[in-house]
């Protein structure tokens, strides 16, 4: 038989062993009640006869009682194993006469208050086998006594709950009677509950098989009543359930389709680079996006449901915050708070806020939206912005004074001298050069900043360009007292680039080597080939530059606060557009300089090939 099989049997079969187990139960109690009953009225009669074999032997001659009167021992003879002891004792407790069962230990006696009054207790005694029993003891005093008198103690066994053999009979028949009385009602209870069985393995039925078929069986009465009840329930239950599936159905639908949106919308949020915080109306974090941990160091699902102090440890971002939270909504505008984020001064953040209206109308509130952007390119370009006209302004006021001054001196001295008319002359033309280098390198900048500055490479022999810019920088520079040097080797190759912007760079890069040179240094312009890459250098035993200006020498208007660099006139744009124009080629123009010793500037350029290269 399968397990399933034996777990049904038990099933049905159940109430029978149930009805078995309370008849036992029933003849147990029964006879429990009769054998107490029983023990009740034996020690009820035991105790009627030791009162009244007390007084019997209280009402005896003093004579028949004390040695050698026998009384006792007869007395013991006639009662059996029922009499426990019999004991005759003066008026001080004394014994005087005694017999007991053997090995029984009498008690000591207790002296009644009255003299003349029968009095009764129970007690427990060890017997010879040493076990301990029940005994009811009377006493009373002699009826006939001479001297001092005395009393009379009896003592007789309590009778226990025994079955005694001729009432094995009428508890059999009882326990028969009771027992027959089970099966009987066992098959009446079965025959009325056998519906109610079939019903229930019918809704197994319809619960193994997952549809609702109305019950249909033969039963009467109030078996029947609860059947067409049963079916009529079930088929409400059924349609509510229905009309619930269809409900689930629709919400479900509903859910996934919000998952969807908000899986969507939180995509967007993670996508964007600025970190992103939505408020709900009680101010507590109901998302946040990933960028927030390498702001604030914190994991966005630490930060959601939790309130800005929780997290923030900057006082004033949480107190502009809570400012904006109290703002009222008329007020759509953004606030926004410029801050640094400790750990990093050099950095500028903007949180922004927009408080988030109700879809039940403007006047409700449903939280805000903070987003914290990093400003930090966009204030040093504003900063830039400002330097650049102050440093453009500065750049163009002096070479307009010179030119003032010159101008004005060619005006007014009519005995001015030939020598003097030169340099006046000369004077006015450097300024101009000047003015127009400057304008050129602003030109350049603006064009290659719009992204309207375009190459037009060409196939340029490179050793003759280098040679070129030797000789227009030796002889511009006679005056200057320098050695200049050209390092160029026989068979350097040639290079698709444009000539007339790589042309400006190195004229910058060497005015930057004349003009930061002491008296008696050398200016070296070279090239060296590799593989990949053709290397330009320009080198100089100038002033050399500082570590810490090293990073800085390529910002537009830059200039270092040494005295030596500040003694010299420049604007500072030649080595930014000099790195913008090698960029545009895809090169690098590096640096390499140390105080006092000179500078080595770097123009790499890959080859062709290698670019193609790289392109594919």
């Amino acid at each position: 038989m399968t397990t399933r099989g034996r777990r049904g049997l038990w099933r049905n079969e159940r109430l029978g062993l149930a009805m078995i187990a309370a008849s036992l139960a029933v003849i147990g109690v029964i006879v429990g009640l009769l054998l107490q009953h029983q023990r009740d009225a034996d020690q009820a009669g035991a105790s009627a006869q030791a009162a009244s074999l007390t007084r019997l032997l209280s009402a005896l001659p003093y004579e028949q009682l004390v040695p050698p009167g026998r009384s006792l021992e007869a007395l013991q003879a006639s009662q059996g194993e029922a009499l426990a002891y019999a004991v005759v004792m003066d008026n001080v407790g004394a014994t005087l006469q005694q017999v007991a069962m053997g090995g029984l230990e009498v008690p000591a006696p207790a002296l009644p208050d009255s003299a003349d009054a029968l009095t009764g207790r129970n007690l427990t005694v060890s017997t010879g086998a040493g076990e301990q029993r029940s005994v009811v003891e009377f006493q009373a005093p002699l009826a006939a006594r001479t001297g001092a008198g005395g009393f009379v103690r009896l003592g007789y066994f309590q009778p226990g709950k025994a079955l005694k053999i001729d009432q094995i009979p009428f508890f059999a028949s009882l326990a028969l009677a009771i027992f027959l009385l089970t099966p009987a009602f066992y098959f009446l209870v079965r025959r009325e509950i056998g519906p109610i069985r079939n019903i229930t393995a019918e809704i197994e039925k319809i619960i193994a098989g997952g549809s609702f078929e109305r019950i249909r069986l033969d039963a009467t009465g109030t078996v029947s009543d609860l059947l067409e009840r049963f079916n009529s329930f079930a088929e409400y239950a059924q349609d509510r359930l229905r009309e619930l599936e269809a409900e689930n159905g629709r919400l479900l639908t509903s859910a996934k389709l919000l998952g969807y949106q908000k899986q969507r919308m939180e995509r967007v949020l993670e996508a964007i680079p600025d970190v992103v915080l939505v408020l709900d109306e009680s101010g507590m974090v109901s998302f946040a996006n990933g960028k927030l941990r390498g702001l604030f160091g914190v994991a966005p699902e630490d930060v959601v449901g939790r309130s800005p102090e929780d997290w923030c440890r900057d006082r004033k971002i949480v107190d502009f915050i809570n400012r904006c939270e109290g703002k009222s909504v008329a007020r759509k505008l953004a606030q926004v708070l410029e801050f640094a984020p400790e750990g990093s001064p050099d950095k500028t953040f903007a949180l922004r806020a927009w408080p988030l209206l109700s879809t039940q109308g403007t006047a409700a509130r449903s939280g805000t939206l903070l987003v914290i952007r990093d400003v930090t390119s966009e204030s040093l370009a504003a900063r830039s912005r400002g330097e650049f006209v102050a440093h453009l302004a500065h750049e163009l006021k002096t070479p307009l004074n010179v030119l003032g001054m010159y101008a004005e001196t060619l005006q007014t001295s009519e005995s001015l001298k030939e020598a003097e008319r030169v340099e006046a002359v000369n004077a006015i033309s450097d300024e101009v050069q000047r003015l127009a280098t400057l304008i050129d390198n602003l030109l350049n900048i603006t064009r290659i900043e719009m992204g309207s500055l375009k190459l037009e490479r060409q196939r340029v022999n490179l050793k003759d360009l280098l040679q070129d810019a030797f000789d227009h920088v030796s002889r511009a520079g006679r005056e200057s007292e320098l050695e200049f040097a050209l390092e160029v080797p026989e068979n350097l190759s040639a290079a698709s680039l444009d000539k007339g912007l790589l042309r400006v760079a190195l004229n910058n890069l060497l005015t930057n080597a004349i003009k930061y040179s002491n008296a008696g240094g050398t200016v070296t312009i070279g090239a060296e080939e590799t593989a990949d890459l053709i290397r330009i250098y320009v080198s100089d035993t100038g002033v050399g530059i500082k570590p810490e200006d090293r990073e800085r020498i390529f910002e537009r208007f830059f200039r270092a606060d040494d005295e030596q660099v500040r003694s010299r006139s420049g604007h500072g744009l030649g080595l930014s557009l000099a790195r913008d124009i090698v960029h545009l080629h895809h090169g690098a123009l590096k640096v390499e300089s140390e105080p006092g010793q000179g500078s080595r500037f770097s123009i790499e350029l890959w080859k062709d090939t290698v670019m193609i290269q790289q392109a594919s």
